[in-house]
Formats: structure tokens, C-alpha cells, sequence
């Protein structure tokens, strides 16, 4: 399973969502989990990343950051995203 915005401990709302990507305006929230859950790794990531800064929450933002630019974790996500969650 992809890791979205609205997971925990990210937990986003629909108003959220919308002011973070404002696509998801006029998309029903269903969709706009089944688009997140598509995007790749480092774009959810990114997704993330403004999620906290909208919320003004810099701890979370520099965690969000520390990840995206560790390389491990970029490759084992980028893994995990390539082979079906049943592989594992």
C-alpha cells in the first residue's frame, strides 16, 4: 500500500487536500485518494511535505523532508511501489 496524505499520521481533510493540490477541488474525495495512491513515491511525498507546511507544522516538515532526501528509504519505497503489497 502507497503512503498518502490522507494516512495516518498525516490524516488530512478534503479542505486540505484541496488547498494543498487544487485539482482536487471539483473531485469527489474517493477519487482524489485513488489519484494520490497512484502518484509515485516522491511525489506523495512532496504531497506530504505541503500538507505540513499548510499546517505550519515544521518538525513534521523536516521529517517529511529527512526522508525524501534519504536515499535508503527512496529506494525501498521506490521498491515496494514497482511489486504488489502480496509480494511481501
Amino acid at each position: 500500500m502507497s503512503e498518502t496524505l490522507f494516512d495516518p499520521p498525516h490524516n488530512a481533510t478534503p479542505s486540505e487536500a484541496a488547498q494543498v493540490r487544487s485539482r482536487y477541488v471539483s473531485m469527489p474525495l474517493d477519487e482524489v485518494r485513488a489519484w494520490e495512491a497512484k502518484l509515485p513515491h516522491d511525489a506523495r511525498m512532496t504531497t506530504i511535505y505541503e500538507l505540513y507546511a499548510l499546517r505550519g507544522d515544521t518538525v513534521q516538515m523536516q521529517a517529511t523532508r529527512e526522508r525524501i532526501e534519504d536515499p535508503v528509504w527512496r529506494y525501498e519505497v521506490g521498491y515496494r511501489d514497482v511489486f504488489p503489497t502480496s509480494y511481501f
